[in-house]
């Protein structure tokens, strides 16, 4: 079945889409890593092998729901790499981390989901929202803002690469998001079998550009 994942700048309504959509539509969301696994006490290289492993267990997660759901959404990409790449890739290199998730590829351990969902909104509506929801306490909130332009570069240079799988869309309000989501798994065009050729362009895309 269809393997979707969503991301987007903080406060912009990443899981209450993804709730929303799976409560009208036949779907599993995996949440994001912090709410799936306890946090060990690690540090440096050793706290980001483990976070690239939850990744991997995340999509394992992904792919044995998709047995049974006809969608599955991924609150949050499983290639993280985009946010080391805007804040600097300190504890381990853009090589080493490329080196980890090419491993994981040729071995079928990991993939590219079907289609990426990127919401975006301006600043002042983010900040807004942020004071407006109890729910979570978004600590870093003023540092993820800094995310929204490069991620948005990144993500429209994955379209290029990815046709019909990248939907990059104004998050007006979470009915607009479902929508969304709806007309982007539409646009799947089966199983992609150039994965390693996107992932190079990928580390290439790092390797060329700043945020």
């Amino acid at each position: 079945m269809t393997i979707i994942c969503i991301e987007g700048a903080s406060s912009v309504g990443k899981s209450t889409t993804c709730k929303t959509f799976a409560a009208r539509y036949n779907a599993y969301v995996v949440p994001e890593t912090a709410f799936l696994f306890d946090k060990p006490q690690l540090e440096g290289k050793d706290l980001m092998l483990w976070l690239m492993e939850r990744q991997v267990d995340r999509w394992k997660l992904a792919k044995e729901k998709s047995k049974e759901f006809e969608y599955v959404i991924l609150d949050g990409d499983i290639f993280k790499i985009w946010y080391d790449w805007v804040y600097g890739f300190e504890s381990m290199t853009l090589e080493e981390t490329a080196s980890y998730f090419r491993e994981k590829l040729l071995n079928q351990e990991i993939s590219f989901p079907d289609a990426y969902i990127v919401l975006w909104i301006e600043e002042e509506e983010l900040r807004m929202r942020k004071h407006s929801d109890y729910t979570k306490t978004r600590r870093n909130f003023d540092k993820h803002l800094r995310l929204i332009e490069p991620q948005l570069k990144y993500f429209t240079y994955m379209s290029s690469i990815m046709p019909h799988s990248v939907g990059i869309y104004k998050a007006n309000d979470v009915e607009d998001n479902v929508q969304h989501i709806a007309k982007q798994s539409e646009m799947v065009y089966g199983a992609r079998k150039d994965e390693i050729s996107i992932f190079e362009k990928m580390i290439d895309f790092y390797r060329n550009n700043t945020p």
